[in-house]
């Protein structure tokens, strides 16, 4: 069970109807992306029903501005939900939980999403890539929302001054599609690298896949593509951008 969701079902009203949007909207292609990162679906049989569930989870100190200003906003125009963040504290957490059969059943059925979390997926869903570059764009700005991290090197300085985004998921095929989307779209990013993490804890080996976009060209480049939406990357970036030197 998913970050305890159903232990929270009383505190959630079950969403009896929505709107549907076209898949050609730019609006879906993002939130499918930051869903794949970010988010899943999950279902859980009764005796005599079945909830159907919809979820968004985020690190609560530096993503719920993402979540209050951006996501909330987002599923109340592309599907007509009233949805709410719920804070996990004690789990460093946020979270939107959604009950709703029509929503599964369109991202799973329509879409193509998998049941679970997103890093089961390994393509991304052909059903909106195939709607144009447009669409692939605004894809790949969910998914960097979720999952991309912008951070600054010393490179020989006293001052971190050269940026790197990194993209990082245990989607093997999915970050390996990205890495090429993106070379296509003319932004020069490093090739694919593995990653393995031992947690010392449970003995259990962590796999993640990874590319790094780097320097002031490329990373300008990517921002001005992607119009990412997440206020942790944006101010981040405007910091630099303010405060960058021009020699380098």
């Amino acid at each position: 069970m998913p970050y305890d969701l159903i232990s929270h079902r009383n505190a959630l009203r079950k969403i009896t109807s929505i709107t549907l949007p076209q898949l050609s909207s730019l609006m879906l292609s993002y939130e499918t992306g930051f869903s794949i990162a970010d988010g899943g679906l999950y279902y859980r049989r009764r005796k005599a029903s079945t909830d159907y569930c919809v979820y968004y989870y985020g690190h609560i100190y530096d993503e719920l501005p993402f979540f209050e200003k951006v996501i909330i906003p987002i599923l109340k125009d592309l599907y007509g939900i009233s949805a709410r963040v719920t804070k996990r504290p004690e789990k460093g957490l946020c979270q939107i939980v959604i009950y709703s059969k029509g929503l599964f059943t369109f991202k799973h059925e329509v879409i193509g999403l998998p049941v679970g979390f997103g890093n089961k997926i390994e393509k991304m869903p052909v059903s909106l890539i195939s709607q144009g570059e447009e669409q692939l764009i605004e894809l790949i700005s969910g998914l960097f929302d979720g999952e991309a991290s912008l951070t600054f090197l010393k490179r020989g300085s006293e001052v971190r001054y050269y940026p790197r985004i990194k993209f990082e998921m245990s989607n093997r095929g999915l970050v390996h599609e990205v890495a090429h989307s993106l070379r296509n779209l003319e932004i020069n990013v490093t090739n694919v690298y593995e990653r393995r993490k031992l947690d010392k804890r449970t003995r259990h080996t962590y796999v993640t896949w990874y590319f790094n976009v780097n320097g002031k060209e490329n990373c300008s480049e990517l921002f001005n593509i992607l119009h990412l939406r997440n206020p942790k990357h944006i101010e981040k970036y405007k910091f630099w951008k303010k405060h960058e030197s021009p020699s380098r």
